[in-house]
């Protein structure tokens, strides 16, 4: 992971660990030396660079590294081979990808320096189980982004991974708190055929994440229509109203979240539809990613908590719909409660209740 700094040299969520590696332990977990003698194209000559850096680690059967098809053909016939197209959201090992849906919806762009909100994962060290494998080829060094920093005492100058979010003690608690709540969520959370849009906006979102410039913008709204989207007139109306009633807690706060989305999904028109823009900063960045990460997390309680009150012989019919879900939204908050009382006393089969119209 380049360019974070936690306090804890060692963090387990079980599944993964975020952790730190001395040179030692990165000599024998590389098997480095073994690598120079046998396998020079393996060997890293500057080992000493890796471990100023925290690596995200992961175990996986070998099968699941290799992305591969079959396809059968009956002897003599001819036939146009058709390859099914990936659904790629990052460069990265599905593997890894799928444990990038729990780190990407930390904080990241409010505890960063100004106009960075997201790390990087610059290589990828895969270790084989099997000592009769030949290693990957050794990572190109020359690519992590240092700075040159001098020492006060000696004075002398040495390299150093550049640093944009710096986890002390009281955020690196937090960091792990947060990771394993989403986690506990994610986990148990069934994704159901009617709430599949949630894991296409948890995907969009990696894949905002990782995106460069304008690009991260237009995923970052991807994630948001996922969510709250429909296609029906005055859609931008309903997306600044739906995020006000989510995010905003006073009517001077829902106001001003309904004013900065319309701007920026102005942006995003303008931008998708080849008119002129306006020069951009950061800030149309980070209202991006903020609106998406905080709607995508706010949606995992909601599907949590609707989850939790199903009755455990729930068929698919109790499964509330995408529709459902954002009509509830839409309720204000006056309406839900009224709403709350009124949908307890209605007879099941409400509206055509044959009783009442005789």
């Amino acid at each position: 992971m380049e360019f974070v700094y936690f306090a804890e040299e060692s963090i387990d969520f079980g599944l993964f660990q975020i952790r730190k590696f001395s040179i030692e332990e990165l000599n024998t977990i590389l098997r480095n030396e073994i690598n120079k003698v046998f396998y020079p194209w393996a060997y890293i000559d500057e080992l000493y660079k890796l471990a100023n850096y925290w690596f995200i680690c992961v175990t996986v059967p070998q099968y699941e590294l290799i992305l591969s098809h079959s396809i059968k053909i009956k002897p003599g016939a001819e036939v146009e081979i058709i390859e099914p197209i990936e659904i790629n959201y990052t460069k990265y090992p599905k593997p890894l990808e799928s444990i990038l849906k729990y780190l990407t919806l930390f904080r990241w762009e409010q505890i960063a320096r100004a106009g960075e909100f997201n790390f990087n994962i610059p290589l990828i060290l895969q270790i084989k189980e099997s000592l009769l494998s030949s290693p990957n080829n050794a990572p190109e060094l020359l690519f992590l982004e240092t700075e040159i920093v001098e020492d006060p005492n000696t004075h002398k100058e040495f390299e150093v991974p550049i640093i944009k979010f710096y986890l002390d003690a009281s955020e690196t608690v937090q960091f792990k708190k947060f990771i394993n709540d989403i986690k506990n969520i994610l986990d148990n959370l069934k994704i159901e055929n009617k709430w599949r849009f949630l894991e296409i906006a948890q995907n969009y979102l990696i894949k905002a994440f990782f995106s460069e410039g304008l690009e991260q913008l237009l995923w970052h709204i991807t994630v948001i229509e996922a969510l709250l989207g429909e296609e029906k007139q005055g859609i931008t109306e309903y997306l600044a109203k739906r995020i006000a009633t989510i995010l905003g807690s006073t009517e001077r706060e829902k106001k001003k979240l309904r004013k900065d989305f319309k701007k920026l999904y102005d942006f995003r028109s303008a931008l998708v539809h080849g008119r002129s823009i306006k020069e951009t900063d950061t800030t149309h960045l980070y209202y991006a990613r903020s609106f998406a990460r905080r709607l995508l997390l706010w949606f995992l309680h909601y599907l949590n908590a609707i989850q939790t009150g199903l009755p455990k012989d729930k068929s698919d019919e109790d499964i509330p719909e995408r529709e459902d879900l954002l009509k509830l939204i839409d309720l204000d908050k006056n309406s839900r409660i009224r709403m709350r009382w009124m949908i307890d006393k209605i007879p099941e089969d409400f509206p055509n209740v044959s009783e009442w119209k005789e």
